[in-house]
């Protein structure tokens, strides 16, 4: 299924951006929860399909389901869990929170969410199409993550509804506590305003600092909103290293200026410019690929705001049966490195990789690293993720695959455009550079180390 091929159409995109209310009566995935509100709305969360032809991590399914599992309304001994409004950032969506055994959902939402660091565990985050973000870019992240083989360990999301009446209690509780926590003027408490005079005429455009597309955010019924609902990523870090100290306005530059970024545009092998052992080279190289995969889903996916919202956790890694593994590496309440004695037996390295959670400023954004022409820089790049680009570059003209990501990414069929676009011009501008000798496909490190059975293996 994979192959090398050279592209040359490009699609000629249209001036305006059509979208379509969210349309329960459609099917969209393989399964449904459906809730009901206070008032008698009938929520859903749907469980999606995948793409075809992909293998998908097996706790991608358990964790879907877990996802909809989340009734925002249950009583404390169905699901312990309580929900307040999102604060940090621009964004004005929905946290949900696991809750203490014994403490109520209503107890907990008037005692804390007016708190500034809620001292729960967080389980799940809910956005809508409002500020930076649009729905399908969330979802279509955690889709193309799984394409890529897991690249940058994308969260699962999936599509959630809810009824107008209970959310706008919510968008009450938000106003106040954004007012007090980040003042008047802030982003956030404006997009809040945006949703209380949205939703005095669902289905009408409203301003209240931000203009809000009604078909990008209701139901086709106008009594309930749409967005993504998405796993919470946990005791992750800010990558620093991958982009630096910068100012908005350039961001972008200061990313390119950065070590990581330099090893991914250095015109030498890797052979020339990393150590042939493991522990001396297993860092770096799993850096150069999460930048070089980071450039190949956010071109696809026209990301207007990555820079800054890089994370990263520490992994295990190390070589086996001539496969590259990786474990998560934990701290013990003692302190000590759990099963710290069984990963150096098999000469295992810790190893940053890379997470990119927040993704919702895409599909219909500025493609800031078309506009860097950050593609055409790259010299090295997994071997797996060209040809993976390149098959599913000839995957995206099937009728059959059109049909999939409009009904389970909720793209509109400009955005679908635009993806086809990016994918083709993409896949012509590295495959040009592959046969002129530009691109190296050199980020495997078990055939970087001969480990891949071919010639004498360079763990140490």
């Amino acid at each position: 299924m994979r192959g090398i091929v050279v592209l040359l159409a490009i699609c000629v995109l249209p001036t305006k951006v059509v979208a379509d209310y969210y349309n329960s009566r459609l099917q969209h995935g393989v399964d449904k929860n459906v809730f009901s509100s206070p008032d008698g709305y009938q929520e859903e969360c749907v469980v999606p399909e995948h793409f075809p032809e992909v293998e998908y991590k097996s706790s991608d399914a358990k964790n879907e389901t877990q996802l909809c599992m989340i009734d925002f309304y249950a009583a404390t001994e169905q699901a312990p869990i309580g929900i307040c409004p999102k604060l940090r950032s621009t964004n004005p969506g929905l946290e949900i929170y696991k809750l203490q055994s014994n403490e109520t959902k209503k107890d907990f939402e008037k005692n804390y969410c007016s708190m500034k660091k809620i001292p729960r565990k967080k389980l799940a985050k809910y956005k809508q199409s409002i500020t930076c973000s649009y729905t399908p870019s969330i979802l279509s992240y955690y889709h193309l993550s799984r394409i890529f083989n897991g690249a940058g360990r994308v969260p699962v999301s999936v599509i959630r509804t809810m009824g107008i009446d209970g959310h706008m209690n919510y968008v009450d509780v938000g106003i106040q506590v954004s007012e007090k926590l980040k003042g008047k003027k802030a982003v956030v408490t404006r997009a809040w305003k945006a949703w209380k005079k949205a939703h005095a005429k669902p289905g009408s455009p409203a301003r209240g600092g931000f203009k809000i597309h009604p078909e990008r955010v209701y139901t086709e019924d106008r009594s309930g909103i749409y967005g993504a609902l998405s796993d919470n990523v946990r005791n992750e870090a800010k990558y620093v290293e991958m982009f630096g100290r910068y100012k908005y306005a350039t961001r972008y530059e200061s990313f390119q200026k950065q070590k990581v970024f330099k090893l991914a545009i250095n015109s030498k092998t890797i052979h020339q410019i990393l150590p042939k052992s493991f522990s001396g080279s297993a860092q770096r190289v799993q850096q150069m690929k999460d930048v070089t995969d980071m450039i190949v889903l956010d071109t696809l996916l026209s990301q207007a705001d990555r820079v800054g919202n890089i994370h990263y956790k520490k992994y295990w890694q190390y070589i086996e049966d001539g496969k590259l593994k990786s474990k998560k590496f934990k701290l013990m309440d003692t302190g000590e490195i759990e099963n710290r004695d069984v990963m150096l037996d098999r000469k295992a390295v810790i190893v940053k990789e890379m997470i990119i959670r927040d993704n919702d400023c895409g599909v219909i954004k500025e493609n800031m690293s078309e506009k860097h022409n950050l593609v055409s820089k790259i010299r090295h790049m997994h071997p797996n993720t060209y040809t993976t680009l390149v098959w599913l570059n000839d995957q995206l003209q099937r009728p059959e695959v059109k049909e999939y990501i409009l009904k389970e990414w909720l793209f509109s069929k400009y955005d679908y455009r635009k993806l086809i676009r990016s994918s083709k011009k993409m896949v012509q501008t590295l495959t040009t550079n592959y046969n002129q000798g530009k691109l190296h496909l050199d980020l495997d490190i078990v055939k970087f180390l001969g480990c891949d059975g071919g010639s004498e293996c360079h763990i140490e």
